[in-house]
């Protein structure tokens, strides 16, 4: 929701059906109205790291009757301070989760990168565990974890009360697309939220094989109507999340599109 401010998208949620929300935590020193609004560098809709921010948005979402899933920043393996500091905010947003990144595929030696990441993992444990938030290992592409068994070579060593991994299905139709019922299953109780969207490829230059845009929800290559009822069937009470990053609709109208869309799709039986 780049166009809305925090304030804005508090406001328009739970109009439009929702109960909870995810929100994307970075530096905003440099968000400008004279610039178009983007997902990354842009987005006019994230909250500031710091605790004055966090207190307000806690304090709006909960007079709006609005969860706060999770907290989603920018977090570098390895950096620490930056981790325990995010884990402070996010038991003060009364968040149930912190995301986080794993290293980039290209950054070298797959090896190297799990054992990085792992050890950043178990440095920040004992902290989450006596905030009681979970960190939550996002399903990414081009990172170490780009597929839920790749995700799970790193979730799996630690307890699922304290890491969970998300689930994000848009991702991986750009990388680590697995049968998605085998994928629940190899998650088992390490799956904590999902995340949609969708996305479509296109020829990129000759020679330079496809590329991919973002597309709404019920357009583009992954069937998420039935991937959305299958975790339903499968038993699935956690948060799913839109992180619709398409540009068909605007921010405004995608909310009311896709909350419909969902209720649809999660009150209809899955079909196999």
């Amino acid at each position: 929701m780049p166009s809305l401010t925090p304030a804005d998208l508090v406001a328009q949620l739970s109009r439009a059906g929702y109960t909870g929300v995810e929100w994307r935590v970075a530096a905003t020193d440099a968000i400008s109205a004279e610039r178009p609004w983007e997902f990354r560098s842009n987005n006019r809709c994230t909250v500031a790291p710091t605790l004055p921010a966090v207190r307000e948005i806690r304090a709006a979402c909960a007079d709006a009757g609005l969860t706060i899933v999770s907290l989603s920043p920018y977090l570098t393996v390895g950096d620490l301070e930056g981790g325990r500091r995010l884990l402070e905010l996010a038991a003060e947003a009364g968040s149930h989760r912190l995301r986080l990144w794993a290293p980039r595929s290209d950054a070298g030696s797959y090896f190297a990168s799990s054992d990085r990441m792992v050890a950043f993992i178990e440095a920040l444990v004992p902290q989450a565990a006596a905030h009681d938030v979970q960190l939550a290992l996002e399903v990414h592409q081009d990172t170490i974890c780009s597929s839920a068994s790749l995700a799970m070579r790193i979730a799996g060593r630690f307890d699922p009360r304290v890491v969970t991994l998300i689930y994000d299905i848009g991702n991986l139709a750009v990388e680590g697309y697995e049968f998605p019922a085998m994928a629940l299953e190899l998650m088992g109780p390490h799956l904590g939220h999902v995340q949609i969207k969708n996305a479509a490829p296109r020829p990129a230059a000759a020679g330079q094989g496809w590329t991919w845009d973002w597309c709404p929800m019920e357009s583009g290559v992954l069937p998420l109507e039935r991937i959305v009822r299958l975790l339903a069937a499968s038993g699935f009470d956690d948060w799913i999340s839109v992180e619709d990053f398409s540009t068909q609709h605007s921010d405004a109208d995608k909310l009311v599109r896709n909350c419909a869309l969902l209720a649809t799709w999660l009150h209809t039986p899955a079909s196999s």
